[in-house]
């Protein structure tokens, strides 16, 4: 099979476009040669042997022993969604093809082991990717244990006989940061997401209060969209947390109360387990003009490095503060 890697951590994928599948093979079986795996799976056994798919014969579908079945509509959808990928517009008539091809591959067997396929769920950090594909007349076999991995199966148009078998063996994300969605949804100069505890938030930090706001029937049509298309998502909370006005106060206990409060109602909107706090680019002037934040300085032995509170309120989020004003 010629495959290329298109999203982590490594899934099979044919860099064969649209025109070669209806039969442009001039000039192009060289390049056609040296495409290779990159990471190379674990075990693979390539063939000589060429297969063809045809839109008219070819079909995806859920093999008999997978725990999806049909009533998995994420799975349906995306067989519909990459046999469209695969073959196009099919009111274009079939091309003749100038390659020769041993045989015809006629469907792609989705099987999924686990007995919970978390259709209806979420992938996450601690999700199985390991994966066999097998293409072997007449048909093509992918097994894994969840849905996740199937939704990284891409366009398979002009492929030989091959086996592989790989699990996860790469930090892929840092890598490539492939896969996840990253939502940097808030930031130092707006809020837009409307908060139910504190409306006050994007009602004054957005650009606008009605028309550029994300509600939270907003955020739930966006992550659930990012599940459907097999992304992870995460929240950002920007470069400075904003407070109910203005910046955050590090050295008081209400900063820690709102944070609290704010980050129950973020967990009951965001399904991952964790949220990304930023504080790579906060600007430090307002604290450095803030008498009694400078009293809190050198109580705790900071000095005047600034990184160091910030550090003390990221250790803190969540509980109270040591400093006394």
């Amino acid at each position: 099979m010629y495959c290329l890697v298109k999203s982590a951590p490594l899934f099979l994928a044919v860099a064969v476009c649209n025109g070669w599948l209806f039969g442009d093979f001039v000039g192009k079986q060289k390049e056609l040669d040296e495409i290779a795996l990159w990471p190379l799976p674990q075990k693979f056994q390539s063939s000589a042997i060429a297969f063809q798919l045809s839109p008219t014969r070819f079909q995806i579908v859920q093999a008999k022993q997978s725990s999806a079945g049909p009533s998995c509509s994420m799975l349906e959808n995306a067989f519909r969604r990459y046999f469209e990928y695969i073959f196009g517009d099919l009111k274009k008539p079939e091309k003749s093809r100038k390659k020769v091809y041993d045989s015809d591959l006629v469907e792609l067997q989705v099987w999924v082991t686990s007995a919970d396929p978390e259709c209806d769920g979420f992938p996450s950090l601690q999700t199985d990717e390991s994966y066999e594909l097998s293409v072997d007349e007449p048909s093509m076999t992918l097994i894994t244990r969840f849905v996740w991995k199937k939704l990284r199966l891409a366009n398979s148009c002009d492929i030989n006989g091959n086996m592989c078998k790989d699990p996860p063996r790469f930090e892929a994300m840092a890598m490539n940061k492939f896969n996840v969605f990253h939502w940097h949804i808030v930031d130092d100069h707006l809020f837009p997401y409307m908060s139910r505890t504190f409306p006050e938030l994007s009602q004054k930090g957005a650009y606008h209060p009605f028309t550029h706001v994300y509600t939270p029937s907003d955020v739930k049509m966006v992550i659930e969209f990012a599940r459907i298309k097999d992304l992870l998502t995460p929240c950002y909370s920007g470069s400075s947390p904003s407070g109910t006005f203005g910046p955050v106060n590090p050295i008081l206990n209400s900063s820690y109360d709102f944070m609290t409060q704010f980050f129950k109602e973020i967990s009951t909107v965001f399904p991952d387990a964790y949220i990304h706090l930023g504080g790579d680019e906060v600007d430090f002037s307002c604290w450095e003009s803030n008498p009694d934040i400078q009293k809190c300085m050198v109580q705790q032995g900071f000095g005047t490095d600034y990184s160091k509170l910030e550090s003390f309120y990221i250790q803190s989020a969540g509980g109270t503060t040591t400093c006394k004003i």
